[in-house]
């Protein structure tokens, strides 16, 4: 049977079934502690409930397990039968246990939405975008789009809507802004595949109001997918990686300019390939439409929870 106990003898083991080491994984622990106490608290205090506080059935895993098989499940996408098999118990407890952790672990780590929050709540402090930019020469973002299988759709148009023609199958399309040090400071909700990645940034633009004041207080780096960007955000610092057209090659320069931006830009690509470590971001997503984004944004909050960890900061 797999325990914390057991498994955070041998450290290397613990990294790659949890994706955190035993000292990231203790104090997020301690973070969500009071947080399934007070969940659990409140559930049981239902008027329609006839026994007091501390009967009825008790969990079998102590917390700290609990945690653990969460974070193997989102580090190895094992199935839950399996989990089961690991940790001892039955596969539909295996499930209670993961719908009632998850959710409650997004609001503990450093997820995109809470690292912008602290952005934004900096710069107000600091003052105008021009302060902000005089101050942190660099500030640079990164925007792109990555892609996820998804179990193909039984309905016509719901399948038609997810087929991506880049990977040529159902995907999931999420859009991810990160910073030059490699924090996510932004996840869009997920869209079906076939929307096209400047669609997505339009139409998640529109609906998050808070990141005009951001794209304005830094240089924003975007690949050539994102064609009409400059227009869009004319009064921001727009790097956008230039494309060659017909009868128009690329100038000696412009392949120059592509490179060097290039080089700033594959730190998103990096960024997304820390999460895809994680393998429910990355294998074929087996889950309900409805739970998809929690899980996207626990696993940004894993990936910025390492990344701050080795760059020595506090998010």
């Amino acid at each position: 049977m797999l325990t914390y106990e057991k498994l955070s003898r041998r450290p290397a083991h613990f990294l790659r079934f949890s994706g955190l080491t035993v000292e990231q994984f203790d104090p997020v622990l301690s973070a969500l502690t009071p947080r399934i106490d007070a969940t659990r608290r409140e559930r049981l205090s239902r008027s329609s409930r006839q026994r007091v506080i501390g009967g009825g059935g008790k969990y079998r895993l102590a917390l700290s397990d609990r945690f653990l098989m969460t974070l193997c499940y989102h580090r190895l996408y094992l199935t839950q039968t399996l989990l089961g098999y690991l940790f001892d118990l039955d596969g539909s407890n295996v499930c209670r246990n993961l719908q009632e952790i998850t959710p409650l672990l997004r609001e503990v780590l450093p997820t995109p939405e809470r690292v912008l929050s602290k952005t934004l709540d900096t710069m107000k402090r600091i003052g105008t975008p021009e302060e902000l930019f005089e101050k942190f020469p660099d500030l640079k973002l990164i925007v792109d789009a990555t892609e996820q299988p998804v179990q193909r759709p039984k309905d016509k148009t719901k399948r038609n809507a997810h087929y991506s023609g880049r990977r040529k199958r159902p995907t999931k399309k999420r859009q991810v802004v990160v910073t030059s040090s490699g924090l996510v400071l932004d996840q869009s909700p997920s869209v079906p595949g076939r929307v096209h990645d400047w669609k997505l940034f339009q139409s998640h633009y529109d609906d998050m109001p808070r990141l005009g004041s951001l794209f304005g207080a830094a240089i924003t780096y975007v690949d050539s997918g994102y064609q009409g960007i400059e227009s869009f955000l004319p009064r921001c610092r727009i790097r956008l990686i230039q494309r060659a057209r017909r009868n128009r090659p690329l100038r000696d320069e412009q392949k120059r300019l592509n490179s060097l931006r290039s080089s700033h830009r594959i730190r998103v690509e990096h960024a997304i390939s820390r999460m895809k470590k994680y393998r429910i971001a990355a294998e074929i997503y087996r889950g309900r439409d409805g739970t998809y984004d929690t899980h996207m944004d626990v696993v940004a909050g894993l990936a910025n929870l390492r990344r701050a960890d080795s760059l020595s900061i506090t998010v």
